[in-house]
């Protein structure tokens, strides 16, 4: 059996690579698999790069992708390359770097290196680092645990797009290739030993925290799990198993420095973000699956899941041979993985999306871990590579389609945001009352329905310079802060707001039904931007009134607030409509 010596046997063979023989029937058997294996390399290459280069052009070409975070992050990011300093936002907000330590990677390098390279470089660059890191920190480590390249390595690709990418979720995605990139780096720095590796892990997991606290967790179990070259071996006699110990507790004492930090730091941000009452636990199977299955998530499911199969037929037609091989500390941290996905909850401590961001984390392990076993026949190369290359490729181009179709959108948002004077104050709201918009616009919604569009909002800051209140400005997550002439107005976990709640006082705006729309919006917003307009004529368009149409696009429209106080009026008719949509809304949140 071959082994690796220079990784210290860190993977175990499922079964035995190749047998040694000696006859000539085996020997062009070998030199034809020996071909076959730099053939694959030769298109793994050719792959990634490709990849890579088209990922660039899309980046480059479309003004604002359907990923619902990114045009909030992108309005923060220009704030902070100095668009704060800015009349009139100057005064309306602020750079304040003690209201938070992690989470902040993008917005450190926006303030550093966003005065000269400006706003949209920096935000385009962490969109495209967003995008290609994760896969290629899984393909570094996946190279390095097993010692060779293998055409296996373009699936890793499939990777780039799940839910947090569809999320704009920037931050946490470069945590996540930051951590499979320096793990890799940690598994070659150990034949120096402790004085070499320790400092190195203190400075990595530190790096890692501060642009995200999941990426610095996950690079952790990444260095304990590649310390599992075989579980019996561990387990194998006393010295075994305490030389064990010894490794991973010197690795969690060079995490804890960093982490202690933090929380040192950041202990009042914390508490303050603690909110038992805003736990929401997946209480069915239907939201289970859903979440295990955000691994998977673009814009439409049935087709990721279609792409899907297409990588396990590739799996399946590489296990016809012989050999291959697991590493099962990796193996075991995926299991683990899924097990936390699973068993945390979905939204806590002012957090959305706790148990989505495990099931990405599982899947570019479960990449990582599996080396197949060598190709035998030119026929198997060309059907496993025209299974990866169609699931990769056919995946990323039916992505950026949907990047292609939404920019007749933002063009919308643009226009109408021209007639938004400077100093304003913009509430942005929706047609529709829960349901997502009908299916027809899939590049509005991602494969469970959330609206991509939700922060478009938000690119009044940049474009008309006017006050947005679902801006970024969470205390412990980010650096900006809002002014205190403006924190009566200041909603920054707030979503879009049916229109409909803005007409009827009496409509929730989500599940804790306590929660209803600010009634004293008509005194703090000067214009309403309401997205949907195309979307066909439903009973739950119900608008209210005073309101003064200034511009209509096929997918916004503008009204400006009366400066004159309006009541809504008290006939039977308007009351009765209102009640009859509260029932729709309660039963939305029932069923959902």
């Amino acid at each position: 059996m071959l082994r690796n010596r220079s990784h210290s046997g860190l993977w175990l063979p499922v079964e035995p690579v190749f047998c040694l023989q000696t006859q000539g029937q085996s020997g062009r058997k070998s030199t034809m698999t020996e071909g076959l294996n730099r053939d694959g390399r030769l298109l793994l290459g050719g792959a990634v790069g490709a990849y890579l280069v088209f990922v660039l052009l899309m980046v480059v070409l479309v003004d604002m992708p359907p990923l619902l975070d990114y045009p909030n992050h992108f309005s923060r990011i220009w704030l902070l390359s100095g668009g704060v300093d800015l009349a009139p936002l100057s005064s309306m907000y602020e750079i304040d770097w003690q209201r938070a330590s992690t989470n902040i990677g993008i917005d450190l390098v926006a303030f550093w290196l966003g005065p000269t390279l400006g706003a949209e470089a920096i935000a385009k660059s962490a969109l495209y680092l967003a995008i290609v890191l994760p896969p290629l920190g899984a393909i570094a480590l996946s190279r390095t645990v097993f010692g060779q390249w293998s055409l296996w390595q373009i699936g890793i690709v499939f990777a780039s797009w799940c839910a947090t990418m569809m999320g704009g979720f920037l931050n946490f995605q470069i945590s996540l290739g930051l951590a499979l990139l320096f793990a890799a780096a940690d598994l070659k720095l150990r034949r120096f030993g402790q004085i070499v590796i320790f400092p190195y892990r203190v400075l990595a997991f530190g790096l890692i925290l501060v642009d995200h606290i999941f990426g610095a967790c996950f690079f952790a179990l990444i260095v304990g799990a590649l310390y599992v070259r075989n579980i019996k071996d561990v387990f194998a006699d006393r010295t075994a198993f305490l030389r064990f110990l010894l490794q991973m507790l010197l690795a969690a004492a060079a995490f804890a420095i960093p982490l202690a930090t933090f929380l040192y730091a950041d202990s009042a941000l914390l508490t303050d973000q603690a909110d038992p009452a805003g736990v929401v636990w997946k209480h069915s199977l239907a939201m289970q699956v859903a979440n295990l299955l955000s691994a998977l998530e673009s814009y439409y499911l049935l087709i990721d899941v279609l792409f899907a199969s297409l990588i396990l037929l590739a799996v399946g037609r590489l296990r016809k041979n012989a050999g291959g091989e697991i590493h099962h500390g990796l193996l075991l941290a995926m299991l683990l993985l899924l097990l936390i996905a699973i068993a945390s909850p979905l939204h806590a401590a002012a957090t959305g999306w706790i148990s989505w961001r495990f099931p990405i984390m599982a899947l570019l392990l479960a990449f990582a871990m599996y080396l197949p076993p060598p190709l035998v026949t030119r026929r198997d190369l060309a059907v496993v590579a025209v299974l990866l290359l169609t699931a990769t490729f056919g995946r990323t181009i039916w992505v950026a389609g949907n990047w292609y179709m939404y920019q007749s959108d933002v063009r919308d948002v643009r226009t109408a945001l021209a007639d938004v004077p400077a100093g304003s104050a913009v509430l942005g709201t929706r047609y529709g009352l829960w349901m997502s918009p009908s299916p027809a616009f899939s590049a509005r919604t991602s494969s469970w329905g959330f609206d991509t569009y939700r922060h478009l909002t938000t690119l009044a800051v940049p474009y008309a310079k006017s006050f947005v209140p679902t801006l970024f400005t969470a205390k412990g997550k980010q650096p900006i802060k809002v002014k205190s002439a403006w924190i009566d107005s200041d909603v920054p976990e707030g979503n879009l707001i049916p229109i409909t709640a803005l007409a009827c006082n009496n409509i929730p705006l989500n599940m804790y039904l306590s929660d209803r729309p600010d009634p004293e919006w008509r005194k703090k917003f000067d214009f309403l931007l309401v997205f949907n307009a195309d979307v066909p004529e439903n009973p739950e368009r119900f608008v209210p009134g005073g309101l003064t149409l200034v511009r209509k696009t096929d997918f916004v429209e503008l009204y400006k607030v009366s400066n004159q106080s309006w009541l809504a009026p008290q006939n039977a008719e308007y009351q009765q409509t209102c009640e009859k949509l509260l029932d729709q809304a309660k039963q939305y949140f029932s069923a959902n």
